[in-house]
């Protein structure tokens, strides 16, 4: 089941950036046999600072978030409940699908960097 590929957006929400980088996360680890490296996106600090900024956190619950300023990279790491959740098919393939629809969608404010 998939669809076509959202285009870029002009509108930056952290709480959108949020949730891009929680479903790229779980599908990430989906795919990957380690379960332990942590998956790397490239964003701007003013970005990355409207993100942490926000007072809605809730869907980054069981990631941890690291930041380096100097190159501007964002290492998220999951933890076992957090992988525990995307072993139910049904969160499986709403992460999945989140991918192949967004791959694009934010690239303007963020990019995974493979």
């Amino acid at each position: 089941m998939t669809e076509d590929i959202l285009p870029e957006t002009e509108v930056f929400s952290p709480i959108l950036l949020e949730e891009y980088i929680r479903l790229m996360t779980a599908a990430h680890y989906i795919s990957s046999e380690n379960k332990k490296n942590p998956v790397t996106f490239e964003i701007a600090q003013e970005y990355y600072q409207q993100i942490a900024d926000c007072p809605i956190q809730a869907p980054l619950i069981g990631l941890t978030l690291s930041y380096d300023k100097q190159q501007q990279k964002l290492s998220v790491t999951a933890d076992d409940y957090f992988l525990k959740m995307y072993e139910n098919k049904i969160q499986e393939e709403v992460a999945i699908n989140y991918k192949t629809t967004n791959t694009k969608r934010y690239n303007k404010y963020i990019k995974q960097i493979l």
